[in-house]
């Protein structure tokens, strides 16, 4: 009886087998970047939580700096229209009204009236969380993510008085009404060197990273100019 070898057979067994292992791994580079992809994703969703959150925060500072007697002050310097804020539309000829504090700035009003040396953004440490936490855990080293904030006013004009106010423009005070844009980023910290920039250009800017928050806020018991 004659025995029929199949060697025919050997090359699609190894076909098949190859076939077999590259499907396998086209799903598992599949499965890992969609892996990355969420990661990704859930970074900047934080990021945006956590920049969202602080230009909210940057607007309580600037409507407290308003009601501090300070919202004269600024109406005056905004009518210097000596800067060019971000929250206006510009051109080349024309400046118009707007004021604008750094992050130093409202660290500056936050020392000054709480007399210490509160910060209005803690650090991220090796074993402390900080504003924005969670502790980065590398002893020595400055890691993480960081945070900035940049407030404009660009409106300022007299605003219906408080009900139960004088309506008959005797009195010697008026309401005024701020348009405030706060805007914030959360971004990380490159080679170990934080940044004074309030925004950041490069791989670390993403449009996730920078909120921006506007609000009217009314000022009441100004003084007539």
């Amino acid at each position: 009886m004659a025995v029929i070898h199949p060697r025919g057979e050997r090359g699609a067994a190894i076909f098949v087998v190859v076939l077999v292992i590259t499907m396998l791994t086209t799903v598992g580079l599949f499965a890992a970047h969609s892996a990355a992809l969420v990661d990704t994703a859930t970074g900047n969703a934080r990021q945006a939580a956590q920049s969202q959150a602080l230009a909210v925060y940057a607007t309580q500072l600037a409507a407290t700096e308003l009601g501090r007697g300070r919202a004269e002050l600024i109406s005056q310097r905004m009518a210097l229209r000596s800067e060019r804020c971000l929250g206006n539309i510009q051109n080349s000829t024309v400046a118009l009204p707007c004021y604008k504090l750094l992050q130093t700035d409202l660290q500056g009003f936050v020392q000054t009236e709480t007399a210490s040396a509160l910060n209005v953004l803690e650090a991220q440490q090796a074993a402390t969380a900080g504003s924005l936490g969670p502790p980065h855990g590398e002893a020595g080293k400055t890691t993480g993510v960081e945070g900035n904030l940049l407030v404009e006013f660009l409106d300022g004009f007299q605003a219906p008085p408080p009900a139960g106010e004088n309506m008959g423009g005797t009195s010697p005070y008026v309401t005024l009404r701020f348009t405030v844009a706060s805007s914030a980023q959360v971004r990380p910290i490159l080679n170990d060197t934080p940044s004074s920039d309030w925004c950041v250009s490069g791989p670390v800017s993403t449009t996730t990273t920078l909120q921006t928050v506007r609000a009217y806020v009314n000022v009441p018991g100004v003084s007539r100019q």
